[in-house]
């Protein structure tokens, strides 16, 4: 047994002898007797004398660097939401356009939109290869029907903060219910922190996140994730395909062509995710599931794929 070891053995039957032989009485509000704490506190000392030298060594090498790398991440956030505070407050109309500078100057040379196909990969404007750091932004897709954290914070600072983060790129999920429905109005609840956007209609809430966005220079992907406004994903939903009972094949491929249409203008708006996680749907007590490359019009989903693009390129070439 190590010495270490010994010693607290040996100190431990000590003290159970002194206890034995009738030694001390117990102190006040305490049960154990003043002779076996101060034995207790002998047995220790050796012990501690010998892991005072590891105990320095752990605080330097690994408490210490965690605690000041913890204060630096900290200070860190603190100083991006202190700049996004003080430049959105210069100008209740200011942009964030003007204060992507700090990020864009910590990466490389910003892609220009429009982008385009050079072999396999993706150039902008002046040919330079375009690198795209998206960002997933959720909830339009939803039955909330608004993207998340517009109850907490302005749209122009939330997207700011996309942009402080190093990012220059957002994927946008939605829904064909969203899209195809104009006169729903997202619930108050959900965009508390904008009131300009109270009594809008969810198009038009979508409309303004995608403005806000490519106003901070970030490019947007617009995603049909699915028909109906709900969470994803199961294959018990209907929703695995690219259409469903609600919304047939011909409706998918004119909202893909009305959004082609409603954006083009906009060169920020860099691409479509034509549908999101093709997957299998209630068939006949089973399930159906997608294909690729079969001729199936009703599950070939590299068929389908071609066809969404074709209408993208109907209206946005």
């Amino acid at each position: 047994m190590p010495a270490v070891g010994m010693e607290l053995l040996d100190g431990m039957r000590a003290a159970m002898w002194q206890a034995s032989a009738g030694a001390g009485k117990p102190a006040l509000g305490s049960p154990w007797p003043r002779s076996w704490r101060m034995a207790f506190v002998r047995l220790l000392r050796p012990l501690l004398s010998r892991l005072a030298p590891t105990a320095r060594l752990v605080v330097t090498v690994v408490a210490l660097p965690l605690l000041i790398g913890g204060v630096l991440e900290q200070l860190g956030a603190l100083l991006v939401v202190w700049l996004q505070d003080l430049f959105l407050s210069l100008d209740s109309d200011a942009h964030p356009v003007g204060l992507h500078s700090a990020a864009a100057a910590a990466s490389a040379a910003e892609a220009e939109p429009p982008l385009r196909a050079k072999g396999r990969q993706l150039v902008d404007r002046r040919g330079r290869r375009a690198r795209l750091r998206c960002v997933n932004w959720y909830g339009a897709h939803l039955a909330s029907m608004a993207v998340g954290g517009l109850d907490q914070q302005p749209l122009q600072k939330l997207a700011f903060s996309i942009r402080a983060l190093g990012f220059n790129c957002v994927r946008l999920p939605y829904s064909l219910e969203l899209q195809l429905s104009p006169d729903v109005k997202p619930s108050p609840r959900w965009l508390k922190a904008n009131p300009a956007l109270h009594n809008l209609s969810a198009l038009e809430v979508f409309d303004a996140t995608v403005a806000a966005l490519t106003e901070a220079r970030l490019m947007v992907i617009l995603n049909n994730h699915q028909g109906r406004a709900m969470w994803c994903c199961s294959i018990d939903d209907g929703e695995g395909l690219w259409y469903s009972q609600d919304y047939p094949e011909e409706v998918w491929l004119s909202s893909l062509s009305a959004f082609a249409d409603r954006y083009r203008s906009n060169a920020y708006v860099v691409g479509f995710d034509l549908r999101n996680e093709p997957r299998g749907v209630p068939w006949h007590g089973g399930h159906r599931s997608p294909t690729w490359g079969t001729g199936d019009n009703s599950t070939d989903w590299a068929a389908a794929a071609v066809r969404g693009a074709l209408a993208v390129a109907s209206r946005d070439p």
